[in-house]
């Protein structure tokens, strides 16, 4: 049987997740070793015990532990892991999905078109419900109607075309990631999906829906704590003046 030479580095970081961290690593050790070389774990708040059990591991895969001496945003830590990256392809990971088969094949099946940049997998909660993972660019008015008592969600029309995708689970091509500057750390949280997802189809890729299913058991942090709120809001603020929002409006509004 020909050897598989994997193609992946995962960048995972960890906010305080301790043993979901260390189930995330067992998945990829137990089932994605055709295709998972490299995971980079980023301590991005003090875990000790976390980082002496994932180092006390052996694990099939190369293993890099980055530790932050002060906490980083979202695109700041995996922008910092993609340069350790020597693979072909570079997957955002959060630490609270979940999956009992390899996403690998099919994402990685869906890179093969050079057109596409990034594939997702179809995410949903601890119940089986689909997430309103992948959606249309947020619009102030949008957001009004969603939020609103009289409103009413749209957001599960565009799983299979969305705008942007969240970040819980996306598989860049390298070249593709590194041609995009990676995120934009001016974004500490929140948005810094939005906007890549944006500047990846301005530069003519697309995103492409991989069928398989992941498990996503996702906080809403933004809407129980105020801090996260308000890093919610600057965020958006600061994408609805973007550059990238403007043109990429300014497309859609001509389709």
């Amino acid at each position: 049987m020909p050897t598989v030479t994997p193609t992946v580095t995962v960048s995972v970081v960890s906010h305080g997740h301790g043993d979901q961290v260390v189930q995330l690593l067992c998945r990829l050790h137990a089932l994605c070793l055709l295709h998972v070389g490299h995971v980079v774990l980023t301590i991005n708040v003090p875990e000790p015990a976390l980082v002496a059990q994932a180092k006390a591991r052996h694990w099939a895969f190369e293993l890099t532990v980055l530790q932050n001496p002060q906490p980083k945003g979202f695109g700041a830590n995996h922008n910092a892991a993609f340069r350790h990256s020597k693979l072909d392809y570079f997957c955002v990971l959060n630490p609270d999905i979940d999956f009992d088969v390899d996403p690998f094949a099919d994402l990685i099946s869906k890179l093969v078109d050079p057109r596409v940049g990034c594939s997702f997998p179809v995410q949903v909660d601890v119940a089986g419900q689909l997430q309103d993972h992948a959606r249309s660019v947020p619009s102030p008015a949008a957001l009004l109607e969603r939020y609103s008592p009289f409103g009413v969600s749209r957001h599960t029309q565009h799983q299979s075309k969305p705008d942007w995708v969240n970040g819980a689970f996306m598989l860049f091509r390298g070249r593709v990631f590194k041609q995009l500057g990676g995120f934009d750390e001016r974004y500490f949280m929140y948005c810094e999906d939005v906007d890549i997802c944006l500047r990846l189809q301005l530069a003519g890729y697309g995103l492409s829906l991989s069928g398989l299913k992941v498990t996503h058991a996702a906080h809403r942090s933004s809407r129980v704590n105020l801090t996260h709120l308000a890093w919610h809001v600057v965020s958006l603020m600061r994408l609805w003046t973007s550059a990238s929002y403007r043109n990429f409006s300014r497309i859609k509004q001509k389709r």
